[in-house]
């Protein structure tokens, strides 16, 4: 609490001030430092009020300030400029160098943000475990990492909240990340940042879902994901594309092999038994110096002189570890004789060619309608699944207001260059029902006022609350007019005497029905 309290007093660009007197930047450069800074901190409480579950205001501006800090060269790159007409080939917008701490950039302040971000070098890896979407989810997460960072800059203004689908360099992987994010219990990059251990982060990612959501779900949704993903890397990857191509034969042949129990079993102790002899032979050298000191030969007559084994004593420890390396191997043997894990094995690879299979890896193939499909999917089990068992398990004022606010934001992510979430036909009877649950339950808690004894009238009424941009939610007044005609207009207020907006509604009422016409009401208690 004293942090939070002394950032409302921290003058930030006072610091970033103090630290450009240190800087030997151009006076170009720390002008659109200031300016790009000075946006930020007057944007970001609209944006942490918006979109919720972000960084504090505080800890995101001081890690700006402090990448700043560390940068040693800032070179802004002019418009047609043969340094410019070279990046613009090659669709780059920054180069930065973290040896050198120095950053090449357009005259632009979205840019210039992106590059000094990337000074903080936070890069997810996945080990081989994960080894058919080692290269592309990581990719996903860290793109839609940067593109996040950089969006309170990009659709915030300090006056209002507009999504500029032109600067967002990939709709798709924004839309995924996003929704990942809110389906989760916890920000997992900020896990990840925030962790000095080395986190098995798929497997992070399956515990916290499994908190919530039910596993035949999860494992469709995740499915999906990494199916987006990989889709998405290849169209960048031709190489990825072919290494993909040859691990999915791999997985074909093993998989045929595995099904014929009897010949995988064979093969199996077959290589347990060489194992066991090479185990056996080691040890009779390592308790025989004639032996040792013969095998040290034979193997340096064989060796470049860049690669000759120093000594004896060196030879012992290389022949321990050869030694423990099969004995690893006996044991994988061992487990893998076992009935369990041959069930295990085989689903394994069933999975991973069943996904793999799934996207045409051939060489001049194109996934784009692939792509669609499966994004359009994701966002079904999103909305129809995800969301409202997420809705059920929340009882707190507090958490289903921030839910209230991140639904709001979800359905104004781009869902094409032309098409937001809202406005897509596939998802209107899923949204149409997830707000339904939502505002029942507000309604429920009593953490809304209702406008009539009609609860499907009022559902009616408030949805629209969910499609208007203001930035804060919970001053709005609902005002409900009836005209001379019959219809109904509904008046959404800023405050009590600034109209938002006018919306005619197509709502009925029964005669037996309360409302409360031409009365400001105040949405939330």
């Amino acid at each position: 609490m004293k942090e939070e309290l002394f950032s409302k007093f921290k003058d930030y660009n006072n610091e970033l001030e103090k630290i450009l007197e240190k800087k030997d930047f151009s006076v170009e450069v720390k002008n659109l430092l200031l300016n790009m800074f000075y946006k930020l901190e007057i944007s970001y409480n609209d944006y942490e009020i918006v979109k919720r579950n972000v960084k504090s205001k505080q800890e995101y501006l001081e890690n700006i300030l402090n990448n700043i800090k560390q940068c040693n060269k800032i070179e802004l790159i002019k418009p047609n400029t043969e340094k410019f007409n070279e990046m613009k080939l090659k669709n780059k917008k920054y180069i930065v160098d973290l040896k050198l701490k120095k950053i090449e950039v357009i005259d632009n302040e979205l840019s210039l943000l992106s590059a000094i971000l990337e000074l903080n070098d936070f890069q997810i890896y996945l080990n081989e475990q994960y080894n058919l979407i080692r290269n592309s989810f990581p990719y996903l997460l860290n793109s839609a990492n940067d593109m996040n960072n950089t969006e309170v800059l990009r659709d915030f203004n300090a006056f209002s909240w507009n999504t500029i689908k032109e600067e967002i360099e990939n709709i798709n992987i924004n839309l995924v990340y996003f929704n990942l994010k809110l389906a989760m219990s916890v920000d997992l990059i900020k896990k990840l940042e925030n962790s000095n251990e080395v986190i098995d982060f798929i497997n992070f990612i399956k515990e916290d879902l499994k908190k919530i959501y039910n596993e035949k779900d999860i494992n469709e949704y995740l499915k999906l994901l990494f199916q987006i993903s990989i889709i998405i890397y290849i169209e960048k990857s031709n190489i990825e594309k072919k290494r993909l191509l040859d691990e999915k034969n791999v997985i074909e042949d093993e998989l045929n092999l595995i099904k014929n129990k009897k010949l995988y079993i064979n093969n199996i102790i077959k290589t347990k038994k060489e194992l066991s002899k090479k185990v056996k032979e080691t040890d009779i050298i390592l308790n025989d110096k004639e032996l040792l000191i013969k095998e040290y030969q034979k193997r340096n007559n064989n060796l470049s002189n860049y690669n000759k084994i120093f000594s004896v004593s060196h030879l012992t420890e290389k022949l321990q570890k050869e030694r423990e390396k099969y004995l690893k191997k006996i044991e994988e043997c061992n487990k893998n004789l076992s009935p369990a894990n041959y069930i295990e094995n085989k689903e394994k690879l069933e999975n991973d060619f069943n996904l793999l299979n799934s996207i045409d890896l051939e060489e001049n193939s194109d996934n784009k309608k692939l792509l669609y499909k499966y994004i359009n999917r994701l966002q079904i089990i999103f909305l129809d699944k995800i969301l409202p068992k997420k809705i059920k398990e929340m009882n707190s004022k507090d958490e289903l207001i921030n839910l209230l606010y991140q639904i709001r934001y979800y359905l104004f992510i781009p869902y094409t260059r032309d098409d937001e979430i809202k406005d897509v036909k596939n998802f209107k009877n899923s949204i149409n029902n997830l707000l339904s649950t939502l505002i029942i339950k507000l309604y429920n808690l009593k953490i809304i006022n209702t406008i009539s004894t009609n609860e499907k009238a009022d559902i009616e009424i408030v949805k629209n609350i969910f499609y208007i941009r203001m930035i804060s939610l919970e001053e709005i007044y609902l005002e409900l007019i009836k005209s001379d005609s019959g219809n109904y207009e509904l008046y959404i207020y800023d405050d009590k005497d600034t109209l938002e907006k006018s919306i005619s509604i197509n709502i009925e009422f029964h005669k037996k029905d309360r409302i409360k016409l031409k009365r400001k009401v105040r949405l939330f208690k």
